[in-house]
């Protein structure tokens, strides 16, 4: 079962590294994506998203077939849950306010007017 686990983790690594580099038909728009971001952003968006996964990767991979410290458990817990309910925050965006991605080109791009929105209405 560990392998298995350690299998997922290293596709996520895998599909995070190459989502924003390599077209990968339905799954990613890559014209979409350079056309708002410049190289330099999107590299750093690679190495942030990718860190997180490459560090439960290492400590799986360091501590295979030996009982996780409790630590390690906390540090899984909660970097996998962090991610799995930011996929669960765009699932339920993309298809519950689909209408609002379509009307400004993408979802991020109401993520960015809606955080600075909030700041601005939060100093006001």
């Amino acid at each position: 079962m560990e392998i298995i686990f350690i299998a997922l983790q290293v596709f996520i690594l895998v599909f995070l590294l190459l989502q924003d580099w390599v077209p990968l038909g339905r799954l990613n728009d890559i014209a979409g994506v350079r056309s708002q971001n410049t190289p330099g952003q999107l590299a750093l968006a690679t190495l942030i998203n990718g860190s997180a996964i490459a560090i439960t990767l290492f400590l799986s991979v360091r501590f295979y077939q030996v009982p996780y410290p409790a630590w390690v458990k906390v540090a899984l817990v909660a970097i996998l849950g962090t991610l799995f309910v930011g996929e669960l925050r765009a699932l339920v965006d993309t298809v519950f306010f689909w209408h609002r991605s379509q009307a400004t080109g993408s979802l991020c791009c109401n993520v960015w007017q809606d955080a600075r929105f909030s700041s601005r209405a939060s100093r006001n």
